[in-house]
């Protein structure tokens, strides 16, 4: 028996970029038929299997700061479940449209098998620009969550390619490599220019381009982001988010009065815009990857975002890699703008323990004092007077 994952596919927020990305306007489908006999042993049937795919796609949505995600159908139920009602309605209304005009929904199929202690996974399906694709690998059994967040990761790929990338530069930055994400973002731009397919929209275009600058910036090649960006920004014109990261190369470069004039300019364009990169941060340190969350902290600031609740999730994200003492001086900071409520005495109480104890090791350690010198013994007996 098949389980099924059906995904409404109206349209993908990559939320690293800001910018949309369309994918198919329908439904979707994951099917596995059966699984290899570790998963078995573990507890795992195909539906749990499905189900735990598709929690995998939310934290990868989480992970690339979505905040507009295609719903998710699983055994029945929607996520998130204040949607119900209404994904519930439009999705069984499209699969009724597809079933009417016998049209079959695009789907994914997932084969699993094993031998020994390795797993080998391979999906069949519609690329959204390639056509009928398969991918395939294989993953130790020892790594059964690394194989959801594979599964995932393709799936994604397959249906909206350009969120899949977004995503591979998330990954990237966790080991500090993009090969990945530039190999993908230059075969999807090259394929949309060959082979233009419903996916290959101007904005999207723009999206590749930003996804491989950002890639270039990280990589340390800032000749190369500075023209993919210079590139993104002159599609449909000048874009906020953009030109914001086109900042951050200048301030990677040490250019600080260049940079406030895109972070400036960006501001010009949308006065709103540093409350993006907060909603990048924060998703970003919600799914573990703080590093790149305090980037995006710091570019939120310099776009003149400051509020106690902003310093105060910065803070959090500093403390998780380690810098108590700058974490003190945000949420101090939180604190002077917060003169209503004393919401981070108990926090900062922690923190400046937590400082003193650092500063405390780090102090030299005194020398001891040498030990009082002792009179050499006398002969053998005791005198008298």
């Amino acid at each position: 028996m098949d389980f099924t994952l059906i995904a409404y596919g109206v349209s993908v927020y990559v939320g690293v970029l800001a910018l949309t990305t369309f994918a198919y306007f329908g439904t979707w489908e994951i099917q596995t038929q059966s699984l290899p006999p570790y998963l078995v042993d573990q507890g795992y049937t195909p539906r749990i299997f499905v189900n735990q795919v598709v929690d995998q796609i939310d934290q990868i949505r989480l992970e690339t700061a979505s905040d507009s995600q295609t719903a998710v159908v699983k055994s029945g139920q929607i996520t998130p479940a204040e949607e119900v009602a209404s994904y519930f309605g439009v999705s069984e209304l499209i699969r009724a449209g597809q079933a009417s005009f016998g049209l079959a929904p695009p789907t994914i199929e997932v084969e699993l098998t094993q031998r020994d202690d390795t797993a080998y996974w391979r999906l069949r399906g519609t690329h959204a620009l390639n056509g009928p694709s398969v991918r395939s690998g294989e993953i130790s059994t020892s790594e059964t969550d690394q194989l959801f967040e594979t599964v995932a990761h393709n799936a994604i790929s397959f249906l909206s390619p350009f969120e899949g990338a977004a995503h591979d530069l998330i990954a990237d930055s966790r080991v500090g490599d993009y090969s990945e994400t530039i190999a993908t973002t230059s075969a999807l731009l090259r394929g949309c220019k060959a082979k233009p397919t419903v996916i290959c929209t101007r904005a999207n275009i723009r999206v590749g381009h930003t996804i491989r600058g950002l890639a270039n910036l990280n990589s340390g090649d800032i000749r190369a982001a500075f023209e993919d960006l210079q590139t993104a920004n002159e599609i449909d014109g000048k874009d906020a988010v953009a030109t914001a990261f086109l900042g951050d190369v200048l301030r990677r470069l040490d250019q600080e009065e260049a940079a406030r004039k895109r972070y400036d300019e960006a501001l010009a364009l949308n006065g709103e815009v540093g409350q993006t990169f907060v909603g990048f941060a924060r998703g970003l340190a919600e799914a573990g990857n703080n590093p790149l969350a305090l980037e995006r902290y710091e570019t939120a600031a310099r776009l003149n975002v400051e509020t106690p609740e902003f310093l105060a999730d910065w803070a959090e994200s500093l403390i998780a890699v380690g810098e108590s003492k700058e974490a003190l001086a945000k949420y101090l900071q939180a604190e002077n703008l917060d003169t209503e409520a004393d919401l981070y005495a108990e926090k900062i109480e922690e923190l400046k323990k937590a400082v003193g104890e650092i500063e405390a090791s780090k102090s030299p350690v005194p020398p001891l004092a040498p030990a009082p010198e002792t009179a050499p013994a006398t002969g053998g007996g005791t005198t008298t007077e």
